[in-house]
């Protein structure tokens, strides 16, 4: 079974794209997808967002356990790299201005982080 059930065609100021919608999130639990997900308002329609984290974590573990050759997650890394580091920047701000406690950023930096620790992660180094 596939983990896309299904997509939505949106528009975001004049550009075209896809809200996704996922049966699952390979590597991510769905404790962590209950516990992370935000409710958001999108052009009237109620949606649920992952944090970056999470879903670079995804990303981490299909560029690491499918094959490649039809696929395009190592791409999807680099710019997830980018929409992380600046996630964990804005959280860091607002732990600098004291509306965040140091250990939600530590945690986000743990989990953006642990894919490297493990044994696959640093095999994929190698």
């Amino acid at each position: 079974m596939t983990a896309l059930a299904g997509a939505i065609p949106v528009r975001i100021r004049s550009d075209p794209s896809l809200i996704e919608i996922v049966r699952r999130i390979p590597g991510v639990t769905v404790a962590t997808v209950d516990a992370l997900a935000i409710e958001a308002q999108f052009q009237d329609q109620k949606i649920r967002v992952l944090d970056p984290v999470s879903l670079q974590r995804c990303k981490v573990n299909l560029a690491l356990t499918v094959d490649q050759k039809r696929r395009q997650d190592i791409a999807h890394l680099k710019i997830m790299f980018l929409c992380v580091r600046g996630f964990l920047r804005e959280l860091l701000q607002e732990v600098e201005r004291g509306n965040l406690y140091l250990r939600c950023w530590l945690g986000s930096v743990n989990k953006f982080s642990g894919p490297a620790k493990t044994r696959q992660g640093r095999k994929a180094t190698e």
